[in-house]
């Protein structure tokens, strides 16, 4: 080999490795510079906050529930038209009788019944079945009887002691 290929293959190799190295340290001062602005103390907050919003924004519009099988005759009977006051509260009225939703008197609980109770049974049986201040007509399902719901308010009545 000559000196003039010795020298050529020389600079090559030395301008090669001088290249290979400057990538190397210019890719660690990135990695150095990644790590420092990562660290910032104000960014978790700000990362947790956009993760929170990412999440609301992406969340299922509806979710699947799952009764269970005593849950699902309760509503088959309801759905068959079967009279049955304690079927009828808990496949319609429960969700808000049972946590006093929006005023909603509890069941069993007395005080909260007795001046509904004073203004006569027919007057629930009308309020049940007609809807009455935020109370919904047949308590929002409307595919029950009149006398399912009228069932239903004898049973909340029963529960009084």
């Amino acid at each position: 080999m000559s000196d003039d290929q010795q020298h050529q293959r020389d600079t090559f190799i030395s301008t090669f490795v001088g290249l290979l190295l400057a990538m190397v340290g210019f890719t660690v001062v990135l990695i150095l510079l990644a790590q420092f602005i990562g660290e910032s103390g104000s960014r978790p907050l700000a990362n947790q906050q956009a993760i929170e919003l990412s999440n609301q924004r992406i969340a299922p519009v509806g979710q699947v529930a799952v009764a269970t099988a005593e849950e699902m005759a309760q509503l088959r009977a309801a759905a068959s038209g079967e009279i049955n006051g304690e079927v009828t509260y808990q496949s319609a009225c429960f969700s808000c009788h049972g946590a006093g939703v929006a005023g909603a008197p509890k069941l069993g609980d007395a005080d909260a019944w007795r001046p509904r109770r004073d203004k006569g049974v027919e007057t629930l049986y009308e309020h049940s079945i007609k809807g009455f201040n935020a109370m919904p007509p047949k308590g929002g399902f409307i595919n029950l009887s009149d006398e399912q719901v009228q069932a239903g308010v004898d049973y909340m009545l029963s529960q009084v002691k």
